[in-house]
């Protein structure tokens, strides 16, 4: 069975989106995360997930691409639609586990109040809640 697109995080591959984002999208950063955002008039979330130079090797690369990627898809119910978002990841960033990487993630989408706070409480409640 074919996943929609509200279960998955689109990516975004055309190269005259990923340079309209750099140009004119507003950006915020922690530590070694940035997240730069702008309006893309469709009803999809598209994202692109970029380390900079110098971020380990392809494994690492792609190990928080994974993440990142993970932790979109998650905070995608939570999420006002109509947004190309590009992750920049830092060199920093390496050592970071899941958790930490996550927490910052959704005080960067936090801060652009593309959240929806409503169902994040709900949202919180259901990831805080024990397995057994």
């Amino acid at each position: 069975m074919r996943k929609s697109h509200t279960d998955s995080v689109i990516s975004l591959k055309n190269k005259k989106d990923i340079s309209n984002i750099f140009e004119s999208g507003k950006v915020k950063y922690i530590d070694g995360i940035g997240i730069r955002i702008i309006n893309n008039e469709e009803e999809c979330n598209r994202v692109v997930i970029i380390p900079l130079h110098g971020y380990g090797n392809a494994v690492q690369r792609n190990k928080i691409k994974r993440r990142i990627r993970e932790i979109l898809r998650q905070c995608n119910i939570c999420m006002d639609k109509g947004y190309d978002i590009a992750v920049i990841i830092k060199k920093t960033e390496q050592n970071t586990n899941f958790n930490q990487l996550k927490n910052k993630v959704m005080v960067l989408l936090s801060r652009f109040k593309i959240l929806n706070e409503g169902i994040i409480k709900s949202w919180v409640k259901i990831l805080l809640r024990p397995y057994w």
